[in-house]
């Protein structure tokens, strides 16, 4: 799916030398699947829409953060620190810094520690954190040896013919296909299943326990939309605020 939701916190009045970090407030874009309503989105541009719904929704003068964090896992090389480039083109001013972070699942958790930290070291007094992922347009890349040989492409032309023909050699029919980003980890090759299934046996939780668990989150979250305990916090993107639960 796709989503992109940041969060405001602030440096409360203080008593004394201790310092808070307080929740002021925060809002999202709608979820959906992808390919559908975002999918001539880019990531960048669905962060940009959350920050200025933020911005409309608290009335905060973006001159006053202090600092802005976003998380990402499958990052367009473009917009590789996606926090700076989508608060700029979101409204704030160009001397409010940014970086993103990328660590799987929690990236969108971890700025938000970073930035209750950063406020609590004193660092900063008012950051904007959050994160957003789009799976409608990501970076597939060419093989390695393509790569390669696109590399050395421009001192090979200046052979001609022969020089480009001799790029092919070593090529394979599999060299040709294209590669679309891995989410299994570099080191390991592992997926989040196989983490999830050694948690699972460390901590005796059955797969009928984890089934009722996420069957139960579902239904809370259906109760919750039909509630309409979810319409404060959504903002309004391609003119909708509808969202699509499941496959």
């Amino acid at each position: 799916g796709q989503y992109s939701r940041p969060r405001l916190f602030v440096l409360p009045t203080m008593s004394g030398a201790v310092r808070k970090a307080v929740l002021v407030d925060g809002c999202r874009i709608p979820f959906n699947l992808s390919g559908t309503v975002y999918q001539k989105d880019l990531g960048v541009e669905l962060a940009q829409k959350s920050l200025k719904g933020l911005m409309t929704k608290t009335a905060m003068d973006p001159a006053l953060v202090d600092y802005v964090l976003y998380g990402t896992v499958i990052q367009e090389p473009k917009t590789s620190n996606i926090a700076r480039e989508a608060s700029i083109n979101s409204g704030f001013p160009s001397n409010v810094p940014g970086h993103t972070v990328t660590q799987a699942c929690i990236s969108a958790n971890q700025c938000f520690t970073t930035g209750a930290e950063k406020i609590l070291s004193g660092q900063a007094d008012v950051v904007v954190a959050g994160g957003c992922e789009t799976f409608s347009d990501v970076p597939i890349r060419f093989s390695r040896p393509v790569r390669q040989r696109l590399i050395k492409a421009p001192k090979a032309m200046k052979k001609g013919a022969a020089g480009l023909l001799g790029l092919t050699k070593g090529l394979k029919m599999k060299d040709l296909a294209p590669e679309a980003p891995a989410i299994a980890n570099y080191t390991t090759g592992e997926v989040m299943g196989h983490s999830a299934d050694r948690l699972s046996a460390r901590f005796g939780v059955s797969r009928a326990d984890q089934d009722a668990f996420s069957l139960r989150s579902h239904h809370n979250a259906a109760a919750a939309t039909e509630a309409g305990l979810y319409e404060d916090e959504i903002v309004r993107t391609n003119g909708i605020t509808s969202e699509v639960r499941g496959g």
